[in-house]
């Protein structure tokens, strides 16, 4: 998916649900985004031989987005626009 319109992007909240220092360095000073860090608790113990290497990355990124969303939401706060 290409992104067109990264302005629009910039005015989201956008919530990283991770704390790699190379990942908020990517979103905030290489893209110019302000990218909130919300580690994930979710963990990473889903069953790598079960599945192909693609489909664990989808799930851990998707359980990791989805704890994230689920905690600031449970926190009383408006739901973020986008988990990354």
């Amino acid at each position: 998916m290409a992104i067109i319109d990264l302005g629009a992007v910039r005015a989201a909240a956008i919530i990283l649900a991770s704390a790699s220092p190379r990942r908020v360095d990517i979103l905030n000073n290489v893209l110019g985004l302000q990218a909130r860090v919300v580690p994930s608790t979710f963990e990473e113990n889903l069953d790598k031989t079960a599945m192909p290497a693609h489909e664990y990355v989808q799930r851990t990124a998707h359980g990791k987005a989805l704890e994230v969303y689920e905690r600031l939401v449970r926190a009383g706060g408006a739901p973020p626009r986008l988990v990354i």
